[in-house]
């Protein structure tokens, strides 16, 4: 076992956090001295301070709606919101994060403690046998900011399905754009994680249209399951879409709609980044098991 004691995400079930959870937590030691903190800021919403020797991940900075930033930014203190978790990162002895463009962030923002980049557990996905001829989009970090662009894309290309998935019924200004939506458009709720990779695995391709995501779990899910998937090109996503063609250029209908055109054209399975097996592997490696 790893020689920390695991401090979970605690994010609600479904959630990247929690398959993080599932994915980790058994192999570290319950009764070490030292912690391991999935998420460096879950503590700091606690106000518990890490102990001498913990290690964590940063899984991003100054995210807005995120528990720990609601005080600062009620405020209006931008900066003293980004110096609170600058120092509160200074008291950890190892920082770890999920991919190197995040890695590049915290250096450049002079956080001297970063010890390795670790790789997110992908998800047990089944590959389907049937294909069907469709386009996932996933918006599980980012459901407030609705794709108006995806649905403008859609209504360029109406041979062509788009689907938008959920864990839960979308609500408010979404569901009023989704019901507006071409009639190509379909929203499909997944309360069960499986259920939403089983339907992943027999489409054609994913495709995201969130512009901030420091280590494309979205990507990674579908990239196990054995789809194409497309990205902006940008962050994160050029370490996961080997397949450059399945990247496009952020805002620009023509550019998103030939990336769509050649995740549909791809035949056969797309080899993930990585198993599962290879990340918990590297895990033991980098902590020094």
């Amino acid at each position: 076992m790893i020689g920390y004691r695991y401090v979970p995400v605690g994010r609600g079930e479904g959630s990247w956090g929690d398959e993080l959870d599932r994915a980790l937590a058994g192999h570290f030691d319950p009764n070490a001295r030292r912690a391991f903190h999935a998420d460096v800021f879950s503590s700091l919403e606690c106000a518990e301070p890490p102990g001498p020797g913990d290690a964590g991940i940063c899984h991003s900075l100054a995210m807005p709606g995120e528990p720990h930033l609601s005080g600062l930014l009620k405020d209006g203190r931008p900066r003293a919101l980004r110096d609170a978790e600058l120092a509160w990162l200074s008291k950890f002895d190892s920082i770890f994060t999920l991919s190197a463009y995040f890695r590049g962030i915290l250096e450049r923002h002079d956080v001297t403690n970063v010890k390795g980049v670790l790789k997110y557990p992908t998800p047990a996905v089944g590959q389907s046998r049937e294909v069907f001829p469709r386009v996932v989009v996933s918006q599980r970090f980012s459901p407030e900011k609705a794709p108006l662009l995806v649905l403008e894309l859609a209504g360029r290309m109406p041979d062509v399905a788009f689907t938008f998935t959920f864990p839960a019924p979308p609500t408010g200004i979404l569901a009023s754009w989704l019901e507006l939506a071409a009639d190509n458009v379909a929203a499909r709720c997944f309360p069960r994680r499986r259920d939403y990779y089983e339907y992943l695995g027999a489409s054609q391709c994913g495709f995201v249209a969130t512009l901030r995501d420091n280590f494309g779990v979205s990507g990674l899910e579908c990239l196990a399951a054995g789809r194409p998937y497309i990205a902006p090109d940008l962050f994160a996503y050029r370490e996961l879409v080997a397949d450059a063609e399945c990247l496009y250029e952020p805002f620009s209908l023509h550019d998103m709609e030939r990336a769509v055109r050649h995740g549909l054209a791809v035949e056969g399975h797309v080899e993930p980044p990585w198993t599962r097996k290879a990340a918990i592997e590297h895990l033991h490696r980098m902590l020094g098991d």
